[in-house]
């Protein structure tokens, strides 16, 4: 790789990195579990950088939490957050971006994109609902149906809104990126 693309891809990292650890602490306390931005630069991160560089933008924001700085829902930090009650849906960020990327690059030049990458972004979250359900679960000692209740039902318009979000705003910035 050469010194300005390899410059070119540490810049965007870190950049996003930073994004994500700005907008991700910003919610709204809905109950046990915060609606907040991170999902939705989480996956404008990988829509606009690929799912390569967004998935290490992402890992490197999970381990400044755990490290304890103040960048998770709600300005909170360290490793307490990944083993509480919120804790699935946190570890469920790594793998959450990397499938949401993967997809909307796999599907970038098909004639159904927006829809495509519409259920890409969907799929994705699923797999952040069912870790992160799974794990309230756990913790809080109740039933996949009651932490379902609490953890992904208050949430689900907010975040179709934040991926329609990504839809509209991702193609632009990718756009002005690249030039």
């Amino acid at each position: 790789m050469k010194a300005s693309a390899l410059t070119r891809t540490v810049a965007e990292i870190g950049v996003m990195t930073a994004l994500i650890c700005i907008l991700a602490p910003i919610s709204i306390p809905v109950g046990l579990v915060p609606v907040s931005l991170g999902t939705l630069i989480m996956f404008l991160t990988v829509y606009v950088i690929g799912w390569k560089k967004g998935s290490l933008a992402v890992l490197f924001y999970l381990l400044l939490g755990m490290a304890g700085l103040p960048v998770l829902a709600g300005f909170a930090g360290g490793f307490d957050r990944f083993v509480g009650p919120t804790g699935g849906y946190l570890m469920s960020f790594l793998p959450m971006s990397a499938i949401a990327g993967f997809l909307v690059e796999k599907v970038r030049n098909t004639k159904l994109r927006p829809v495509w990458e519409f259920f890409s972004f969907l799929l994705a979250m699923a797999v952040n609902y069912a870790v992160g359900t799974a794990w309230l679960s756990y913790t809080a000692g109740t039933t996949f149906v009651a932490a379902l209740g609490v953890g992904v039902l208050p949430f689900v318009a907010f975040d179709v809104i934040k991926v329609l979000i990504v839809l509209s705003v991702g193609p632009v910035v990718r756009r002005r990126l690249s030039r």
